[in-house]
């Protein structure tokens, strides 16, 4: 009985080994970005347009990085603390370096493409989220920092939000004789340097930026400007909806600009190169006293 048992184990571990393997499919590879599909889930009770009556501050967030792969994103603040450094996973917290690289690095910030997707509304709120108070959602847009070459970039940001603005372009201007883009937003005023953060954003891999829409009449066109690093990334155009009075720089923001050492070191760093209209500002003086 035992050489019969024998054998017929022999048999079976033959059989076994001769089996054609199963196909194991794997998901190919994508090799070109193209726009995922961005939703928020979150309950919400109304919405809202942003509002602004002159050039106002603005800090895009900083929803997270994916990869070419990942075609729907929830943003639903309630099922991740998206945004934060903190919330980024260990890989990425490994690029947690200075803001500006040293002239060494093998990699920099140079490369990226920016792709605008302004005709999707996207709503989101980063108000009391913490504590499921709000419900009221502000709309945007989203803006994707995307890395379609075949080297790893570093883009960098601050607490939750990345550095950028808006620009829209004006009517006719008299003063000039022609219409130019101008920044509808400028820098948020940073009183240290505080939350700074990089992170590496490797080949077919993108980040998410959502910027506001605005309550206006005036259809234009816009583009976005990013501070990555050193470099300043513009936009293509696209169509958009502001306010006229988005044009109008504060008094505060004036004053700012005619007691500054450097006026146009001053305004290159708060609107990262655009150039609002120097009539607001040269032809007048400005002492700005809050009510």
């Amino acid at each position: 009985m035992t050489r019969y048992h024998f054998l017929f184990a022999l048999i079976i571990a033959y059989t076994s080994c001769n089996k054609p393997s199963q196909e194991v499919k794997v998901k190919p590879r994508v090799e070109h970005f193209s726009i995922p599909t961005t939703i928020n889930s979150q309950p919400y009770d109304s919405l809202q347009l942003a509002e602004a009556k002159w050039v106002t501050y603005n800090d895009p967030h900083f929803i997270g990085k994916y990869s070419f792969q990942q075609r729907t994103i929830d943003i639903n603040p309630f099922n991740k603390s998206y945004g934060y450094y903190d919330s980024l996973d260990a890989e990425q917290k490994h690029a947690r370096i200075s803001p500006y690289l040293d002239s060494n690095d093998s990699i920099d910030y140079n490369g990226f493409d920016i792709v605008v997707d302004y005709d999707k509304d996207i709503y989101y709120t980063s108000r009391n989220t913490d504590f499921g108070k709000d419900t009221i959602l502000d709309t945007y847009y989203a803006v994707y920092v995307v890395n379609a070459t075949n080297n790893t970039k570093v883009f960098n940001g601050i607490d939750g939000s990345a550095y950028g603005i808006q620009e829209a372009k004006e009517r006719w201007n008299k003063n000039v004789g022609y219409s130019s883009f101008r920044p509808i937003e400028h820098k948020n005023m940073r009183f240290c340097g505080m939350g700074n953060w990089s992170l590496y954003v490797k080949p077919r891999e993108f980040i998410v930026l959502l910027f506001p829409k605005y309550k206006g009449e005036f259809k234009t066109e816009m583009r976005v400007r990013l501070e990555i690093g050193e470099s300043i990334y513009v936009s293509k155009r696209f169509t958009g909806t502001v306010s006229e009075e988005q044009f109008k720089m504060h008094d505060f923001t004036i004053e700012n600009i005619q007691t500054s050492e450097s006026s146009t070191d001053y305004i290159r760093d708060k609107f990262y190169g655009a150039t609002p209209d120097a009539h607001q500002w040269t032809k007048k003086k400005v002492t700005y006293r809050p009510k």
